[in-house]
């Protein structure tokens, strides 16, 4: 069997798209000197990509503000055709409450230490078709 692939560059629009659609990703960042990429739970709103974060490398990247990345990744209902999106830039931290005193919360609703904000600026993303034969 023979393995063919053709690359196709996402649109910002079709990348949007499927970064809205997310409800987990990887957000990469340096810890210890090393990279990491640790998995998270997203949303996303007002062009930024929130993560609730507990103490920990997370939340220390987005208080020193940190550039990171957030990757995305899936494969379409065919299963051939592979597709990431990546959002990179300057971590934001808004600690414990947001402006209006409403305490963060992750997912079920569980408080959190701290809310990363990565606006979405540089976004890019890729298709790859893949053939057997």
């Amino acid at each position: 069997m023979v393995e063919t692939s053709r690359h196709r560059q996402l649109s910002r629009d079709e990348c949007l798209a499927r970064l809205h659609q997310a409800e987990f990703g990887r957000l990469v960042l340096s810890v210890d000197c090393l990279p990491s990429a640790r998995p998270v739970h997203i949303s996303v709103a007002d062009n930024a990509v929130l993560i609730a974060l507990n103490e920990g490398p997370e939340l220390e990247a987005a208080h020193r503000r940190d550039v990171v990345a957030l990757q995305i990744d899936g494969v379409d209902d065919s299963g051939r055709n592979l597709w990431w999106v990546l959002v990179t830039g300057t971590a934001k931290l808004i600690e414990e409450s947001d402006e209006s005193g409403r305490v963060i919360v992750g997912p079920h609703g569980v408080p959190r230490a701290g809310l990363l904000v990565l606006p979405i600026e540089v976004l890019q993303g890729e298709t790859t078709m893949v053939n057997y034969h």
